[in-house]
């Protein structure tokens, strides 16, 4: 089962209030809470509920994924029942249309294993069509 972890920066974008207000403007959440925790960097994070799954937006500061400034974190809400192993395929397409509105997207297969795989999300401008690649960290 691969992770529901994305890794994502988008030029222009050098917040995290303007980041997670971008992506999830761009699944159609509405609702948005800022959330403070000594727990992630820059002890702050936000988070929304969509269909089911609770999407946490924070900064990055993983040692496999440099070029990535923030981390999106996907699982059940607790209220609407998603299960985390059920979010697989809404990760897949969070994914791909986050590449597809200019963000780069990497998705590690094992979350938390240092120097594991990743799949990669081309974004238009590095290709004609969205191609997933797959690396080696």
């Amino acid at each position: 089962m691969m992770s529901n972890h994305l890794f994502i920066s988008k030029g222009g974008v050098s917040d995290l209030a303007s980041c997670a207000t971008i992506l999830l403007t761009c699944l159609g959440v509405e609702e948005i809470h800022r959330r403070e925790s000594s727990n992630y960097v820059s002890g702050e994070y936000f988070v929304a509920s969509f269909f089911g799954a609770k999407i946490v937006v924070a900064g990055c500061d993983e040692e496999d994924f440099p070029q990535h400034d923030y981390w999106i974190a996907i699982g059940g809400d607790g209220v609407g029942g998603a299960q985390v192993q059920s979010l697989g395929g809404f990760v897949e397409l969070m994914a791909r249309l986050l590449a597809l509105s200019g963000f780069s997207v990497a998705r590690p297969l094992q979350f938390g294993q240092l120097g594991g795989e990743y799949l990669i999300y081309k974004t238009l401008e590095d290709n004609k069509n969205q191609v997933v690649v797959k690396r080696a960290i």
